[in-house]
């Protein structure tokens, strides 16, 4: 089982737990997405990040570990134990492409290519009417598309669930998979490179 390590690290006025904590945060500062550290407590976990979705509401639990792959999270039960805590916390989901209940998404070491899109970022749960399992959380870049889909100005980035429903999911966007214009993975990479950057750790002057 994996557990937390690591330097408390600084970023942005917030004391993260470990450094991969604070580059997670960084890294979703760079996406210009609204997030809060530690959100809630539900029964048996506290999220690490709660992230919020266009019209305010909690869209995303994230849980970061110090791991690479989906089997980790599996083989150590945590994925299962995450899913009861929020179905405790939001027993039913009345509208399954616009949910009541947040999805979960899980984050390890690093951002990926993707199997199916070029980029990942984790591991998400997909909307109920697709049966809610999870799968690469891919990014979408709402700049290539605006035009078409629009979406909050301060919106750029968005994640998908890469082989469920396809809908973005901090705006809601849905149109099959018409609307979806995956992020090129050195783009992604480049994000992620500078948010390692940001808390780096630097000698006392």
């Amino acid at each position: 089982m994996a557990t937390r390590s690591g330097i408390p690290t600084d970023f942005s006025w917030r004391r993260y737990r470990s450094r991969l904590e604070a580059r997670w945060a960084a890294f979703f500062s760079l996406l210009g997405w609204r997030f809060e550290y530690e959100p809630l407590d539900l029964d048996g976990w506290i999220p690490d990040f709660g992230i919020f979705g266009s019209t305010g509401r909690l869209a995303i639990l994230v849980e970061v570990k110090s791991y690479s792959t989906l089997a980790e999270f599996e083989a150590d039960g945590v994925a299962a134990r995450y899913l009861g805590a929020r179905d405790t916390r939001w027993p039913e989901n009345l509208a399954p492409l616009r949910p009541v209940r947040p999805r979960i998404m899980l984050a390890g070491l690093r951002v990926f290519e993707g199997t199916f899109h070029p980029a990942a970022i984790g591991w998400i749960t997909d909307a109920d009417l697709w049966g809610g399992g999870f799968g690469e959380a891919a990014l979408h870049d709402h700049e290539l598309v605006r035009h078409e889909y629009p979406a909050p100005s301060w919106l750029g980035w968005d994640v998908f669930h890469s082989t469920g429903a396809y809908q973005c999911v901090l705006s809601g966007t849905w149109d099959g998979a018409r609307h979806l214009a995956p992020a090129g993975f050195e783009r992604v990479r480049r994000l992620w490179n500078e948010a390692a950057n940001l808390v780096q750790w630097k000698a006392s002057a």
